[in-house]
């Protein structure tokens, strides 16, 4: 029997998108220059604390994705091509759709790199960051998960723990690039889909009063450094102090914006009921994303029709704040609303239906099942050739030191 999808955890989706729309509210238009700078008042606070849902909204996004992939029974390669196949279904309807609407209507919006790269959106990554990221840990998922059940509860946890020494305390909460693991790519994913795994495979037992708790915490760590940061370097006259007080929200990395999407998810698990309107309109999440992100639009949205730095400088700020999110988010919603009507009639009537006909023909060829035979087939290596003195001390010293007479003689 199918399952019906728990829209307790759906309407957290939803809410995730919104706090994602709300943070390009902040992040897209030319107030985050100098919104850091700003006389401090409570209308600071609010702002800046717009600008703090962003990754919170990020990590929830795909740790829901994580809560149900990592739960998979027989993960193959295959199987992540087809979802990165559906997806990309949709990336290219929007990425070749609008490139064609801003060529005809409003050229002087669109650039000629951005055209080039509308054809090829994902393999791209400079269109949407998110899609080829996600795409890329599709592909790779299947491999990670077999090898994190390989592994095992014991080092799968030091393997935990490793990770959030260096991602987490080192690089998640410290305002420099460490170990050069500040940025947005599937990298961070990995890191979320490791903790996420440990946590269904080994524990999956915190109460609600837990997950209360790291949501508290959370918003206490990154609130409270935004204000004690804000203050300080008022006070001092330190500019670098108040530039950085929004630093823990800054990366899906940070240890606090993990804190408080785990939490909201372990709340949203807890409670289970199903409303077809919620898990309908969930379904146009990620087109909310790929409308309001894609470069022209972003263009459109935040630097003509809403913009932030003159909400923020007019009364009731942030009351037109509110109204302007929700105006994007929901004008979004629609429109993928209509996309998925369309889906409905025609590319989804047979969901995957071209991408097995295609895997199906491949399979078939000679070529692919002697080269599968090879691979697959081929015995191991010797236990004894692997662990030899000889490649232990190869591994120890991966990068030859140099000849120096050699040097010279070049």
């Amino acid at each position: 029997m199918k399952k019906e999808r728990n829209s307790s955890v759906e309407l957290l989706r939803l809410i995730a998108m919104l706090m994602i729309v709300a943070h390009h509210y902040v992040t897209m238009n030319p107030l985050i220059r100098h919104l850091d700078m700003e006389p401090i008042s409570g209308r600071l606070f609010v702002f800046e604390g717009i600008y703090a849902l962003g990754k919170i909204g990020l990590v929830i996004f795909f740790l829901i994705s994580a809560w149900y992939l990592c739960e998979e029974r027989n993960p193959t390669i295959r199987k992540g091509l087809k979802r990165s196949w559906i997806l990309e279904r949709e990336v290219l309807f929007y990425s070749l759709g609008f490139m064609l609407l801003f060529v005809v209507f409003r050229p002087d919006l669109i650039s000629k790199k951005t055209i080039v790269y509308s054809f090829i959106p994902t393999t791209s990554g400079l269109v949407w960051w998110y899609v080829t990221a996600y795409v890329l840990f599709l592909c790779l998922s299947p491999y990670i998960t077999v090898g994190l059940r390989a592994i095992g509860k014991k080092a799968h946890g030091a393997l935990c723990m490793f990770m959030l020494v260096v991602w987490g305390a080192v690089s998640g909460m410290l305002p420099f690039d460490m170990f050069q693991l500040i940025g947005q790519s599937f990298i961070d994913f990995l890191y979320l889909y490791v903790l996420m795994t440990f946590y269904r495979w080994y524990l999956d037992d915190w109460s609600r009063k837990t997950a209360w708790a790291l949501v508290g915490a959370g918003v206490v760590l990154i609130m409270g450094s935004i204000v004690v940061l804000q203050f300080l370097g008022s006070a001092l006259h330190i500019d670098a102090l108040r530039i950085h007080s929004h630093y823990l929200s800054s990366k899906c990395v940070m240890v606090p914006v993990i804190m408080i999407g785990f939490g909201l998810l372990l709340l949203a698990e807890r409670r289970f009921f199903v409303n077809k309107v919620i898990n309908y309109l969930a379904g146009t999440t990620f087109g909310i994303y790929l409308i309001h992100s894609y470069p022209p639009v972003r263009e459109l949205l935040w630097h003509q029709w809403f913009v932030a730095e003159r909400d923020y400088r007019m009364p009731h700020a942030v009351l037109r704040a509110a109204v302007s999110i929700l105006i994007v988010f929901v004008g979004c919603m629609v429109v993928d609303c209509m996309r998925k009507a369309l889906f409905s009639v025609t590319v989804d009537r047979n969901r995957g239906g071209w991408f097995d006909r295609v895997a199906r023909f491949v399979d078939s060829r000679t070529w692919v099942r002697r080269l599968r035979a090879v691979v697959a087939d081929e015995p191991a290596a010797a236990a004894g050739d692997i662990g030899s003195a000889a490649l232990l001390n190869q591994a120890d010293q991966p990068i030859p030191p140099t000849d120096v007479s050699v040097s010279r003689d070049a």
